[in-house]
Order: C-alpha cells, then sequence, then structure tokens
C-alpha cells in the first residue's frame, strides 16, 4: 500500500497547537486550582464499621453499585423479553398486532431514554407509592419503577 500519510505543515502546526492548549490547561490547573484532595474520608463510602452490628458493611457507594448491578440485570431481562415478543408479533401475528408492536417500537425508539427515567422514577414511582400507602417503601416503588424505565 503506497498510501501512507505524510505530515504536511498544517498537521505540525494543528499538532503543536494542541500539545501548547492542553499544557496551558495543566498549568493553570496546577497554578489557580488551590483544592487539596482530602481522600481520608473516601474509605468510609466503600466499606464502614456498623457498630449496632459489631461488623463492617458496604458503605454508599458500594451499595450503589450492588443496586446498580441488580437494577441492570433485571432490566435487561425484562427489556429482552419484551423485545423478543414484540419481534415475533411483528413477524407472526395479524394486521392489528403488527401495527400496535410498530408503534411502541416506534414510540420507544423517538424518545430519549432520560425522559422514561425522568417520567417513571419522578412521576409514576411517587403516585404509585401514594396510590398504595407505600410510603415506608417508596424506595422500593422508586427501584421499581426504575427497572421499568429501562425497559423503554
Amino acid at each position: 500500500m503506497k498510501n501512507r500519510f505524510k505530515f504536511k505543515p498544517l498537521d505540525f502546526i494543528l499538532l503543536i497547537a494542541i500539545i501548547l492548549s492542553v499544557a496551558y490547561v495543566v498549568i493553570k490547573m496546577k497554578t489557580d486550582l488551590h483544592y487539596k484532595w482530602d481522600w481520608s474520608s473516601t474509605l468510609s463510602y466503600i466499606i464502614r464499621y456498623d457498630s449496632i452490628n459489631d461488623s463492617y458493611v458496604p458503605g454508599l457507594l458500594i451499595s450503589g453499585l450492588i443496586v446498580t448491578f441488580k437494577l441492570s440485570v433485571w432490566a435487561t431481562v425484562f427489556a429482552s423479553i419484551i423485545g423478543l415478543v414484540m419481534g415475533l408479533i411483528r413477524i407472526y401475528a395479524g394486521a392489528a398486532l403488527r401495527l400496535t408492536s410498530l408503534l411502541y417500537v416506534a414510540l420507544v425508539r423517538n424518545i430519549p431514554s432520560i425522559v422514561f427515567i425522568f417520567i417513571f422514577y419522578f412521576f409514576i414511582s411517587g403516585q404509585i407509592a401514594d396510590a398504595f400507602s407505600l410510603n415506608s417503601l417508596s424506595s422500593e416503588s422508586s427501584r421499581y419503577a426504575g427497572v421499568i424505565a429501562f425497559l423503554f
């Protein structure tokens, strides 16, 4: 292959401009940013000692990571089922069901995921918790709403 890339004078100028820009940002961060990171409290967010149970328990970061994995697994399972059903309907069902499946896919494809998350997590989970008097379980209803939001 004879088509090798050759540096031209403009390429060198752009490369030098990028290097100088990155160097400028790094120097400005070192000289103007007077914040010293305090990492001493970070460990308590990963793992902490619970004096009531007299043992170490996961901190907020580990708990959030576990909830994220659970949410991802359940959402993937349910979304795969819904996708399979919609695909099979589009292939094998009658015209009315195919149209319904087509509308569902078109609707879900054209609405950003963050909109679904806001609608289900903030609005619908609150309405479900109020309707069934689940105020003590509002975090559970929010979790379910999170799974539902990620289905789409």
